[in-house]
């Protein structure tokens, strides 16, 4: 079955007319929103978005969670808002996932990512809608919430924020504008950022794109990002095991995220023997589907099954199977000079008085 990847390698020639139109359009309402043609509209408390210029996935939603925790210990109390891709609930109502003590969704209401968010950070208020600023004011309503964290929020010009922190790989050197690539927007709009979380692809020449990236916005602060994995979880048991546990087994591998390649080349680099089953991003579980992924994996000789955290989730209710372990892989973000960024993400939130 040929992916959209493949497709657009394919194709990518024929819809280069079509991404300079999208191009286009995406330019002047960015320049109409810098010059007041479109207004921003403000949120009563300090925001901090966090998004990408790319489709697919890049690391957003572990990077929202890493800053999440970060700014809990730096004092403040922040919430989580995303549009909530992929749920069921209508896109303009204003769901919240999570008030900081009991989730209040489930991941067909919230959708994938923030009910993962919710699930990992039980501390952190989460609210979901298509209308940010609607859900900004509902959770600040329902919580005690001092500042939000904007998941996803670089191409949302709609609100306003005090800090923009933009995570780049290195597609932003060689793709094009969306339908001719994966890039939302032309790597121009990147000059809109307070500062880059740069992915240093192990495939890619890491110390030649960071300093293209210092040499193209020199003004802005770019901090490397790396993400590592961390430990597994025994999803049955819910108990921790060393990531030792893989080396020598031979697992079957299942995800349904945008950029399943990283996630199987982990488990290959941690000593286990893999068989890959790519799913497609934001898949639905049920019972039938989960005994098709077991039937697999016994079929492959496999002694446990190895999944993600975002798919993790969605699959408690059918947690622990019968034939073979159900693990789940965890991952942590770690960024050079982190101090540097957080303190520079304090400053701005505390610039700007709160709203009453």
């Amino acid at each position: 079955m040929m992916t959209l990847e493949s497709f657009w390698q394919r194709h990518a020639r024929y819809l280069l007319p079509l991404g300079t139109v999208y191009d286009m359009a995406m330019r002047i309402r960015s320049t109409s929103y810098a010059c007041g043609v479109l207004s921003s509209r403000r949120s009563p408390l300090p925001v901090v978005s966090v998004g990408n210029l790319t489709l697919g996935g890049s690391g957003k939603t572990p990077l929202t969670m890493w800053l999440a925790e970060k700014l809990v210990e730096k004092g403040f109390r922040p919430g989580i808002v995303s549009r909530g891709y992929a749920r069921k609930t209508h896109p303009h109502e204003v769901v919240i996932v999570s008030d900081g003590h009991t989730l209040r969704a489930q991941p067909h209401e919230a959708g994938d990512e923030p009910y993962m968010m919710a699930y990992y950070l039980p501390h952190i208020p989460i609210a979901v809608c298509k209308d940010r600023l609607r859900a900004i004011e509902t959770l600040a309503q329902a919580t005690h919430i001092d500042c939000v964290i904007l998941d996803d929020g670089f191409q949302h010009l709609r609100l306003s924020r005090d800090f923009d922190l933009v995570i780049v790989d290195s597609r932003v050197m060689r793709e094009h504008v969306f339908p001719a690539g994966y890039l939302r927007e032309s790597p121009k709009a990147l000059a809109r950022a307070s500062a880059f979380a740069v992915v240093l692809d192990e495939d890619q020449d890491g110390d030649t794109f960071l300093s293209w990236i210092r040499s193209r916005w020199p003004k802005i602060p770019s901090f490397p990002m790396h993400f590592s994995p961390a430990y597994l979880e025994d999803l049955g048991t819910h108990s921790r095991m060393p990531l030792s546990s893989l080396q020598g087994k031979r697992v079957f591998a299942f995800a349904g995220i945008a950029n399943p390649e990283r996630f199987f080349r982990s488990l290959t680099e941690l000593g286990s023997s893999v068989v890959p089953c790519p799913l497609p991003d934001h898949y639905h579980y049920d019972d039938a589907a989960v005994s098709a992924l077991v039937s697999q994996a016994r079929r492959f000789h496999c002694d446990a099954l190895v999944t993600t955290a975002k798919d993790a989730v969605k699959l408690l209710p059918y947690a622990p199977t019968k034939e073979l372990p159900l693990w789940v892989l965890h991952q942590t973000v770690e960024i050079d000079c982190s101090d540097h960024l957080l303190d520079a993400i304090c400053h701005a939130l505390r610039s700007r008085p709160t709203e009453s």
